[in-house]
């Protein structure tokens, strides 16, 4: 097994592409995502644009909202042969959304250089150019993270952190770091689904005074709240809607049922609670790389995830639906997905940060946080499995050890 690991690993190195996975289904998908290129969306970029130019003068916080969900209008569903778990953060596989709020000043300087720069390059089109330098950066002039932070700044400490590689800023100001370090509430998110969290925001929004003038902010926060989750359920619906017309015109049997029922997985979170292990894992997955469409990342993380979803795997493993070996398949697509998030980077900060990789970083093992007795479980075995069998970039993993960890444990870490 090792061994064939390892040859199935290197056929990069004879010209061919990798392609690793315990499955047929897993090594076709990892097959295809290799032999893609990096390569640039603007569909956010222009949603983006288009939002901001029309709404000036409104709340900052409706403006961003109004405008991550015309994102989710406008950016296409998009789904391969064969995938079990489903989205892209950009409008095809391996690519990435241009972010002008936080982009459009390092950009503008660096786009031509963007296919042909040595660390970390970006395949973009003449024509993707020409509407970005033309249509989209030009409004952002003056407008973004950096532009910002640059008028508070002064000048000598500009000079000390920006691009001396000593106490560099740059990946923080031009790049704009945001949404990042941080762990989503995806136990709760997948327990209640984002339904309970709009109609919290809808139920918080009747009990506000509106003669209070404090109480102007949290109406605009739970309005923000409603257009997003309403947004991201409308996305999520059309993924459904897409494959229920796959599945009418597919022509294995088997495929097709699997459309069936990805089709009412999408149809149901992440607005409803999840269920099962599929639908958890792609509940999980519909949050995690949406955050990522609307921030710019890096170190959003799962986190504990295999205390967050064991529920639900232990719950189809004992009902007899899942198998280890069919979990095992679903973790594995999951993890390829994972790797097709990348993290945007400007010439100089792909040459300190370089590899795309935005270190979604997942934990398994550790302590159960109410008995503090050891919380590892068959989850965080199988975790460990996928990764050796896909060896993707993402997730990043961390393993928490203590003095009670099970030695099996510590020596499945030491197999990977």
């Amino acid at each position: 097994m090792q061994k064939g690991r390892m040859i199935r690993g290197m056929e990069w190195r004879e010209g061919r592409a990798t392609e690793l996975g315990s499955t047929d289904r897993v090594r076709a998908l990892s097959r295809t995502f290799h032999k893609l290129r990096p390569s640039i969306c603007l569909h956010r970029a222009r949603a983006y644009t288009h939002v901001y130019s029309n709404t000036e003068g409104e709340p900052a916080v409706l403006r961003r909202a109004k405008a991550f969900a015309y994102t989710l209008e406008i950016l296409p569903p998009v789904i391969l042969d064969q995938e079990l778990i489903l989205g892209y953060p950009g409008c095809k596989p391996r690519s990435v959304t241009v972010k002008p709020e936080y982009h459009a000043a390092m950009l503008m300087e660096e786009i031509d250089c963007l296919d042909i720069r040595e660390h970390d390059p970006y395949v973009i089109t003449e024509r993707e150019k020409r509407e970005y330098k033309k249509d989209l950066g030009p409004y952002w002039k003056g407008k973004t993270v950096y532009d910002f932070w640059n008028k508070r700044c002064p000048e000598e400490i500009q000079q000390k952190v920006i691009g001396t590689g000593y106490a560099d800023c740059s990946n923080m100001v031009l790049g704009a770091v945001m949404g990042h370090h941080m762990c989503p509430p995806f136990e709760e998110i997948l327990r209640n689904g984002l339904l309970f969290f709009r109609e919290e925001a809808e139920k918080n929004m009747e009990d506000l005074d509106i003669s209070d003038p404090d109480d102007a902010g949290k109406e605009h926060f739970y309005t923000a709240m409603m257009i997003i989750c309403d947004a991201i359920d409308k996305y999520a619906g059309r993924h459904s809607d897409m494959l229920v017309e796959l599945a009418s015109k597919e022509k294995d049997p088997a495929r097709a049922e699997e459309l069936k029922k990805l089709s009412e997985i999408c149809g149901r979170v992440p607005r409803e609670p999840a269920r099962n292990f599929h639908e958890a894992l792609q509940s999980f997955w519909f949050i995690q790389y949406l955050l990522h469409v609307e921030g710019t990342g890096p170190a959003i993380s799962p986190g504990r995830f295999d205390q967050f979803i064991y529920p639900y795997y232990r719950k189809d493993i004992e009902s007899g639906r899942l198998t280890r070996e069919s979990a095992q398949e679903l973790l594995e697509c999951l993890w390829i997905k994972m790797t097709n998030v990348m993290w945007f980077n400007g010439e100089m900060d792909a040459y300190f940060f370089p590899g795309y990789v935005p270190f979604q970083n997942l934990t398994v093992g550790g302590l159960n946080r109410d008995t503090g007795k050891d919380a590892t479980n068959e989850l965080s075995y199988l975790c460990i499995d996928a990764l050796m069998e896909t060896r993707t970039t993402q997730p990043t993993l961390s393993v928490i050890l203590h003095e009670n960890s099970p030695e099996k444990f510590r020596l499945k870490v030491g197999d990977l």
